[in-house]
Parts: C-alpha cells; sequence; structure tokens
C-alpha cells in the first residue's frame, strides 16, 4: 500500500528528515518527505496503530491512501499518421527561447532530433540514477513529440522544435517501474530553477479517479505561489469507464489538463471528467491518435510500430507510433510553449502567467461538438493555436486583448469598457490560478477558494455571464459559477449584432486578493477609462452611538474600478443634513484597480 501525507504549513525544515525516519520505524517499507508531502509504501498494508502514530504527528495534517503512478499510452486504438498541432508560419513561432521539462521515463539524450538543446538531465527525483529510457521508450517518444526537430525525418517534426530541454527520468530501469521520490511541488520548483517554464506530465495515479489528492493540492500550491510556470498533465486512458474518471494530479485547478482527440472528435480511449467537486475537466483536447515520433535506441520493450525513416546503429528504427492522452498531452505542452513564445515576443508580455497562457489556449479552442462545450468529454474544446493567436472573421484578422497585470480583493471589481462590434463573434475567456484547496475535505466539496466572476453586458444591457452555455454559446440568465477557475463567454458571429459600448466586469465574491488573466478576441477596441466609486463601509466612524464629548475618527474609502489611472482629483464628505462639508482633499493619481483611504477626527 502507498500512503501519502499531507504536512502542516508551518513545519520547520528541520524536522522533515525526522519525520520520513519515524514512518521507516512505524513500519514503512520506503517512504520520502519534502516540505509540503511524504509518500510511504507499506509492503503488507498498514495497521490500525502505526497509522493513529502517524496521524497524531503535529506535522501531519492528513492521511491518504494512494496509488502507483502509470504512464497513459493506448495502443489498441492507434491509427496511422502523424497529428500535430503547428503554430501559423506567418507568425514564424517555432519555441525559440522557450524551455520546457518533461518528467517521465527517461531520455534517448543521443537521439539526432534532440542535440543541443538539452539544458539538463535529472535523475534525483527518479527511482534510480540512469537517465536512459531503457523499457518502454515512453519518455523519448513524449519528449520530441513536444520539440522533436526533425533531423532523422523531417515528417516527425514535433510542436515546438527550437524549444530546450529540462528531463527528469522516474522509471527503475531493472523493473520499468514508473514512480518519483519527492513532491510535485518540489519537482516543478527545480525545473523553474532550471528555467523551465511549461512542465510536461503524460502520467497520473492509478486510483482515486476524479479525487483531488495531495498530489493535486501539491500542483495547486505551487503554480499559486509561483504563477509563471504551467503545468500540462495528461488525464488518462480510462475512457468507457464512465463520468469523473480523470487521474490526480490531472484534477488540480491551476493545471492544464488534457485529454485525446483524434481526427474531430474525442478519443474512445480518453478519460471523461467531472472531477468528484463538479468542475470542468479536462480543460482540453489536443491529437493523440498514431502520434509517429522519436523511439529510443536502448529502449528494449516498445510496443509502438515502426513509423518514418532512419534508424539507429543497432539497426532499430528511430520512429515509433504511439497513442493516448500522454501524447495528446505531449501536444499540448509543445502548444502551450509556442502561445508563451507568441504572448513574449507578439502581444509584448515579457513574463506571462500560466493563468495567460491557460486562458489563451482556452480561447481559441474548437468546439468538436456532439455534445457541445462545456462538457465533460472535450473540455472547453481542441487546442486550436491558429484561432488562438491569430483569430478572423471572414478572413479579415480580430483583435486581441491579453491583461495579465490585474488582481482583485474580496468584493470589489474591475470594469473594462470596449467599442466593440459583436456580429463578428466575441471570444472571451477568465482564468486565475487559485489558491490550493484542502485534500481532506469530502470529495464532493468544491475546491475553489477565491471566486472571481466574468460578465459582459451588452450596449443595451443584455447580460452574460461566465460558463453559462446552451449549444456551446454563451446564453443570457443562469448564476455565477462557484466551481471553477476558468470562465467563459462565447458568442459566435451573428449570434449578437449590436454594436457599441460593450462593458467587460470582473467580480471577487469571495476569499483573498487574487491575480487573474483576461483574453478577448473580437472586434473590439479597449476605451480605457477611470471610475471611481464608494461602496459598503465606503464612510465608516469609530462608533456609531458616541457619548457627547467623545473624539470620533471616521475613515474613507473608495476604488477605481476602472482601467485607467483617474489623474488627480477631489474628494468631499458632506453632512447633506447641514449642508457641511466635513472633509475635503485633493489627491494624487489612483491606478485602475486600486483602493485608497484616508481617517480624520
Amino acid at each position: 500500500h502507498l500512503v501519502q501525507l499531507v504536512l502542516a504549513s508551518d513545519i520547520q525544515t528541520s524536522d522533515i528528515p525526522m519525520l520520513s525516519a519515524d514512518l521507516i520505524r512505524h513500519g514503512a517499507t520506503t517512504a520520502w518527505c519534502s516540505i509540503d508531502m511524504c509518500e510511504a509504501a507499506y509492503e503488507g498494508g498498514m495497521d490500525s496503530l502505526n497509522l493513529r502514530k502517524i496521524a497524531s504527528d503535529e506535522n501531519v495534517m492528513y492521511v491518504q491512501r494512494t496509488f502507483s503512478l502509470s504512464l497513459h499510452n493506448n495502443i489498441a486504438a492507434t491509427e496511422v499518421g502523424a497529428v500535430a498541432v503547428r503554430a501559423s508560419s506567418s507568425l514564424g513561432l517555432d519555441g525559440s527561447g522557450e524551455t520546457i521539462a518533461v518528467m517521465d521515463t527517461g531520455i534517448d539524450n543521443d537521439h539526432p532530433d534532440l542535440l543541443g538543446r538539452v539544458v539538463a538531465i535529472n535523475t534525483q527525483f527518479g527511482l534510480d540514477p540512469s537517465p536512459s529510457d531503457s523499457n518502454s521508450g515512453h519518455g523519448t517518444h513524449v519528449v520530441m513529440t513536444v520539440l522533436g526537430d526533425g533531423t532523422g525525418d523531417a515528417s516527425t517534426v514535433g510542436v515546438a522544435p527550437d524549444a530546450n530541454l529540462v528531463m527528469y527520468a522516474l522509471e527503475h530501469d531493472p523493473t520499468g517501474y514508473f514512480g518519483r521520490q519527492g513532491s510535485i511541488y518540489d519537482l516543478l520548483s527545480d525545473a523553474e530553477l532550471k528555467t523551465a517554464r511549461i512542465a510536461v506530465n503524460a502520467w497520473g495515479s492509478n486510483g482515486n479517479f476524479g479525487y483531488y489528492t495531495a498530489d493535486s493540492r501539491s500542483a495547486d500550491q505551487y503554480v499559486s505561489n509561483n504563477p509563471y510556470l504551467l503545468p500540462v498533465f495528461s488525464v488518462g486512458d480510462n475512457g468507457g469507464s464512465g463520468a469523473s474518471q480523470i487521474t490526480a494530479p490531472g484534477t488540480a485547478k491551476n493545471v492544464l489538463s488534457i485529454g485525446s482527440s483524434n481526427n474531430g472528435s474525442v478519443s474512445s480511449s480518453s478519460s471523461d471528467g467531472p472531477t468528484l467537486d463538479g468542475r470542468i475537466k479536462p480543460d482540453l483536447v489536443a491529437p493523440g491518435e498514431g502520434i509517429c515520433s522519436a523511439r529510443a535506441e536502448e529502449a528494449k520493450s516498445v510496443v509502438g510500430s515502426v513509423c518514418a525513416t532512419g534508424t539507429h546503429s543497432n539497426t532499430r528504427s528511430m520512429y515509433m507510433e504511439l497513442s493516448g492522452t500522454s501524447q495528446a498531452t505531449a501536444v499540448a505542452g509543445g502548444s502551450a510553449a509556442l502561445a508563451r513564445e507568441y504572448l513574449r515576443e507578439v502581444a509584448g508580455i515579457n513574463k506571462p502567467s500560466a493563468s495567460l497562457i491557460k486562458a489563451t489556449l482556452v480561447n481559441g479552442a474548437e468546439d468538436l461538438g456532439t455534445p457541445n462545450i462545456p462538457n465533460n468529454d472535450e473540455g472547453w474544446g481542441q487546442i486550436d493555436l491558429e484561432n488562438s493567436l491569430n483569430p478572423t472573421h471572414a478572413g479579415a484578422a480580430l483583435d486581441i486583448f491579453h491583461d495579465d497585470s490585474r488582481e482583485l480583493q474580496a468584493g470589489f471589481s474591475l470594469l473594462y469598457s470596449f467599442d466593440m462590434d459583436a456580429s463578428k463573434g466575441v471570444d472571451l475567456t477568465l482564468a486565475w490560478s487559485d489558491v490550493e484547496g484542502s485534500a481532506n475535505a469530502p470529495q464532493s466539496e468544491s475546491r475553489l477558494m477565491n471566486d472571481l466572476d466574468l460578465i459582459l453586458m451588452a450596449p443595451d444591457g443584455t447580460t452574460y455571464v461566465g460558463n453559462n452555455f446552451a449549444n456551446g454559446i454563451s446564453v443570457t440568465g443562469g448564476t455565477a459559477d462557484d466551481l471553477n477557475n476558468i470562465e467563459r463567454v462565447r458568442l459566435p458571429a451573428g449570434a449578437s449584432t449590436q454594436t457599441g459600448e460593450w462593458m467587460l466586469m470582473i467580480e471577487h465574491r469571495g476569499g483573498g486578493t487574487q491575480r487573474f488573466s483576461v483574453v478577448l478576441a473580437a472586434d473590439a477596441t479597449l476605451i480605457p477609462k477611470a471610475d471611481l466609486t464608494t461602496f459598503g463601509n465606503s464612510i465608516l466612524p469609530s462608533s456609531l452611538t458616541p457619548l457627547v464629548g467623545d473624539l470620533v475618527s471616521v475613515s474613507l474609502a473608495w476604488h477605481n474600478q476602472g482601467t485607467l489611472a483617474t489623474g488627480t482629483y477631489r474628494i468631499q464628505l458632506e453632512d447633506v443634513t447641514e449642508g457641511t462639508i466635513l472633509y475635503d482633499s485633493n489627491r494624487s493619481s489612483l491606478g485602475g484597480g486600486e483602493l485608497d483611504s484616508v481617517s480624520f477626527f
């Protein structure tokens, strides 16, 4: 049996080795601990006495049974042909300047499709010190699908062929067992330290399907604390087993969770959502059937069929064909890197956040239909880089608006104004990297900690709220989404004919201060505006029932809910019953989304 322990947030670093030793002392065969969690294996099962001893440790918040990890391939449904999402040639995107981490079995680092682009090969989180991909060759196939340059055969070129690689070899070569030593938080931290900003993980848990686990929490915690790295996880190949079959950590909120598609439909093998708390998963699907990519020269237990040309020095083929959500995740990881390159080089955003990359990919995704988006099979649709990065209507380019610089406190809103012709279509996405949820709460309880809402208002007052869809199109009415940290409004061309000033509002309904990302594709021009507003408790006396002679202070607070700085302005507090000015002050400029306050006696 495997168990995971979620640790208290205030645990001292010096206590971690002692905790690992305690697990061994209390019957674990093997154990490791990191700053946020421990994992221990018990060959004969964990008895109740040892469980109570471990659970009584003040550093342990929660003990949970977990399962071994599995790679996500499905060979039976393999179809002939290579599928890859390639960037628009007019944009010149190839992954240059991007570093991608891949956590997988191992790597054939001598493969000609990779030479000169390996930043680091790491084994410290794996089950042995060897980086070799000597069994299935899964890791090499995934890596080259992400970023292979096709040197051996141009037909096999990957999605981001100029990107660099940080590799993590996790497989135990003698047995072929796949696992890890260390938490996902530690893995992602090391990858970001080595300059990776996309982390591809084509694997997941063998059990607890649909659960928000300690691993899910670990991934969410990392991205919440470090918002510039995007983990990409496969959702597993449990298609046909019913709803809520997503494998953890693909159940995490802040990762990009990927299912598999084939020829315009979702692969029958791809796991269905939602998560057990009802969130939309997978986020997206990507082509995952019949992917022709590199075969490791040393791999001795491959199951893929030969494809393309070229042979290794041992006469084995350089390439093989595999299918599954692993391959789809590799395609998605490369696509995320190209989206990040676009945001840096074309949109001029120097440090795109993980939530902005997610929002960009979701905003242009293709609805595969039957059923319409959002749904438990495809989430928000199939990745479509051309539509995400270069949207058009009737052959003419649409405008793209990105905002990745704002944050909101609970109870406040931010208001954008656009001069927009909605007849050409509107795609709008809000995303944020939420604070990690609880791994030990009932699985049916929402894991959303900071609840933002997306609202779009037409010139005539017609209002659309995020994620209120019918037949793949946003409709009026409905209630605000309080489960998901991705929200969309989608009005295909012709769904609305209104032109003029449209208002986009982001509301923060509860939780802590939250940064967010917005992407809009439409025939639209931002109208920068300042919009000073008051709110509940904008005027707050120190006492509501002062006695005669008491000195009373008054606190005033206000908010610029617009996107433009106000410039200098003046505030007054007037007693309207007597026409008396109680306070009068000239103020310096207040930025969009910012608060100001003052107190006086």
